[in-house]
């Protein structure tokens, strides 16, 4: 994969890399579940982010504590699918681990909090997010989910940046669109990741 060009105000990492050793609040057995993922850590948003299985995913460290994420994936359905199934396929994965708490689809996002026990890390607590993030790529890739830009629904030349608070992934068109309209962009904007796929 061609890497991106830096910027002053856009910050590029190559997706799929390996992990990058940092401090921070984020729990080192976290930290280290997301290397061996080859995922990039974010330090200042306390995040970890890449793909698994072809689709891009984020997990957000709480900051309620460090037994607590929220796994992010950006994913659209298939025209025609219904999101209630969608939901009731999350629903029953919170029958099936132990640490997950919650998980809806709102629009183009999956989001997932997982809740580890207090005092103690678990070996148990990053083999269900692993196993979790395992099975929600088998079914959207069974059910012909895809990846797009939020702005467009294009399928391709897209990036994971931060838009005006909001982590979203979007082509070059649309942020190029979106600079334009933003004139505090220089100051709010930052691209927290490269072209994904590739």
């Amino acid at each position: 994969m061609q890497r991106l060009q830096y910027y002053k105000f856009f910050i590029f990492f190559t997706m799929g890399g390996a992990g990058m050793e940092m401090e921070g609040f984020m729990h080192k057995e976290m930290k280290k579940f997301a290397q061996e993922n080859g995922f990039l850590i974010e330090t200042k948003k306390e995040i970890a982010y890449g793909q698994k299985n072809g689709f891009f995913f984020v997990i957000y460290q709480m900051p309620i504590s460090i037994y607590s994420h929220r796994v992010q994936l950006f994913v659209k359905l298939k025209r025609g699918e219904r999101e209630a199934f969608f939901s009731d396929f999350l629903n029953e994965c919170k029958e099936r681990y132990e640490y997950l708490l919650n998980a809806y689809f709102s629009g183009e996002k999956m989001i997932a909090q997982f809740q580890g026990k207090e005092g103690e890390w678990e070996e148990n607590y990053s083999l269900s997010i692993d196993a979790f993030l395992e099975e929600i790529t088998r079914y959207c890739k069974g059910k012909g989910f895809i990846q797009c830009c939020e702005g467009c629904g294009k399928e391709y030349g897209l990036s994971f940046c931060e838009l005006e608070g909001e982590d979203s992934i979007i082509c070059s068109d649309c942020f190029d669109k979106k600079l334009k309209e933003e004139k505090t962009w220089e100051k709010n904007g930052n691209f927290l990741g490269g072209v994904i796929g590739g």
